[in-house]
């Protein structure tokens, strides 16, 4: 699609694949100073790097918090092993998406190293409510 169409500037990821490969196939066509690439992608060490270079088609992702929704799917895993939590408990928990491009590269570091990047703290350690069970 890029070979045959050279008026496309912009590949919108939905998802990590979908973001992953666009990356790749804008490398492998030698594209990244034509095609610009937004899409949804979880942070790492290395999509923090691809970000913040001003060479990478990559300029912007919305992170989706993949480190902290393990961390609470193990903690609930455990909670429940231990028997501190029902296993037949449901629980919804909001986790911050991040936006992130490449001039944010504070931003991009501190969400790596933990640090929080909000103004409102948010609690992700509090048990959720009483929910009704499925």
């Amino acid at each position: 699609m890029l070979e045959d169409n050279d008026k496309i500037q912009i590949v919108w990821g939905g998802s990590n694949l979908a973001t992953e490969l666009a990356i790749q196939a804008v490398k492998e066509l030698n594209l990244q100073e034509k095609v610009a690439i937004f899409g949804i992608l979880d942070l790492s060490r290395d999509t923090a790097e691809m970000l913040i270079d001003d060479e990478s088609p990559l300029q912007l992702i919305i992170d989706q918090a993949g480190v902290e929704i393990g961390y609470q799917a193990v903690k609930t895993a455990v909670d429940v092993l231990r028997g501190e939590r029902s296993g037949e408990e449901y629980c919804k928990k909001e986790i911050q998406h991040n936006p992130l491009t490449q001039d944010d590269e504070k931003k991009v570091y501190n969400l790596l190293n933990g640090v929080d990047t909000n103004d409102e703290s948010s609690d992700s350690e509090t048990s959720c409510p009483e929910t009704p069970k499925l």
